[in-house]
């Protein structure tokens, strides 16, 4: 399964009027495919997006705005990103109003 290749926008499917925007961050693809499975069986609304680095999520983060669900885990010793632990990926999202936690 491709990474943060193609996304709903840009081949071309239509989504939910109400969809909701969820980015699956994981380094171990087999994780990403099985929990995006069980995402959309759980709710039909939800656009999946996934990436196995942060700096994938990174830029999905700045090409979609909406997204309201970040999913991150990444075994830190192996995903920094100009020596940013993981948690600085949450650091966009500070400053677009919305309620963040981080579990």
């Amino acid at each position: 399964m491709p990474t943060c290749a193609a996304t709903a926008d840009s081949i071309g499917v239509m989504e939910p009027p109400e969809s909701m925007r969820v980015l699956l961050v994981d380094d171990h693809a087999l994780f990403r495919a099985g929990m995006r499975l069980l995402l959309e069986a759980i709710r039909s609304d939800l656009v999946v997006l996934d990436a196995g680095t942060l700096e994938q999520a990174l830029t999905l983060m700045q090409e979609h705005p909406d997204i309201r669900l970040c999913l991150l885990d990444l075994d830190s010793s192996r995903s920094r990103v100009d020596d940013t632990a993981p948690g600085a990926c949450c650091r966009p999202c500070d400053g677009r109003g919305g309620d963040l936690r981080q579990r």
